[in-house]
This record gives structure tokens, sequence and C-alpha cells, in this order.
């Protein structure tokens, strides 16, 4: 199949039950790989930049395999390979950086050189929950509508994956509710554009 077709193993068993929180920032150590390809990628070399993230890929370096998956999932400097950068974002967030799996949600949410595909990014997004992103953990929670089931301590898996399953997608498809406040010039209130724990969100992020 074309890039809609994506066989990747979104759904794998964890080993050990991870804790709720996890890092806000990757704590993972500077990569010389990512060093050099950042100094190529000044030089105008490109090729070579993405050779360096390949390379250091291969020697298993987290922080080059995520980088490699971003470029080619998004084309950025590289040629656009769509399956084989979600799979080295797959495997960086199985290395150790979960990120990784929060930032394919991210560009798969928007849609970037492809339709944007909510319910994919939404498995993403709690594939990077499951692995201990604290952000993506408090993303789920604030877009389930389920508060009750928001609030619930979760130390598994299984616990994301309910979490992700409360959330409604449609809703968020849908356009709010607007009222015409006035006429010349136009002022329009939109309601409901955003439930208040998504608001919360927000504001933390801001003041964070």
């Amino acid at each position: 199949g074309g890039p809609a077709d994506i066989p990747l193993p979104l759904h794998r068993p964890p080993t050990a039950t991870r804790p709720e929180r996890g890092p806000r920032v990757s704590t993972a150590t500077a990569s010389p790989h990512l060093a050099r390809a950042k100094a190529l990628d000044a030089a105008g070399q490109h090729d070579e930049a993405i050779n360096e993230l390949a390379r250091g890929t291969t020697a298993g370096d987290p922080q080059s395999t995520r980088q490699l998956g971003l470029r080619l999932l998004t084309g950025d400097r590289a040629p656009l390979m769509p399956k084989e950068g979600l799979q080295f974002l797959s495997d960086a967030a199985d290395a150790g950086l979960p990120e990784a799996a929060a930032r394919a949600a991210g560009i798969l949410a928007v849609g970037v050189h492809r339709p944007a595909d909510w319910p994919l990014a939404l498995l993403w997004l709690c594939r990077s929950a499951e692995l201990g992103w604290d952000l993506a953990q408090r993303q789920l929670r604030a877009l389930c509508e389920d508060r009750e089931l928001a609030a619930a301590p979760i130390t598994n898996a299984a616990g994301w994956a309910r979490l992700a399953a409360g959330i409604s997608l449609e809703r968020w498809r849908r356009a709010p509710e607007c009222v015409t406040r006035h006429d010349a010039p136009r002022v329009v209130e939109a309601r409901d554009v955003a439930s208040p724990a998504v608001c919360d969100l927000f504001q933390e992020e801001e003041s964070g």
C-alpha cells in the first residue's frame, strides 16, 4: 500500500509496568552524530547530513534515529519517505525517546505531504504516553471527555489505551457554535471551542 498503510507495531505489550509520570524533556546525552549533521546542514551539505544521521542510526544512537525519522517523514532537506520515517521514529521511541512518538503524532495530525490522519495520530500519542512521555500523558487526560476516567491513576499501557478510547475525535471535527455580537465591525463569539481541561493544558504549557 501507499503512505496511508503503515504496518507499525503501535500496540506492542509493555515488558514491564511503567510509571504514570515521565520526563517532560529528553534526558538523552548529546549526540556527536547529531552535532556533525547540524554542522553539515549549516554548510548546505544536506545529503551528507542525512548520511551522518544514518550512520548514527546504524550505530544505535536514538537521537540520530529520531532526527532521521523526522526528516524522512516530512521531507525536510531529505527524501520524502514517510513509511521509513515513521519506522525510525518508532525505533527511537523504543530506544528511550518517547517524545519521538509524540512528534510523529503531531505531524500526522497536521498532515505534512499527506492528508491529516487523526486516528493514527491518536495511536502515536497514546504510544508516547505508554512509554512515559509526560506531555503526551497530560494531553490524553485533557482530551478525554470522561473526566472521572481522566483523573484516575494509570500505571500500564492498557490504562492509556482506555483513556485514548474515551477521546471523541468527531467532536473536534465539528465547527463550534458561533453567535454574532456586533455587525459592524463584525464581532463573533465562538462557544465551547475547547474544554476547560484543554484550556488548562494550554495555560500550563504557556507558563511552563
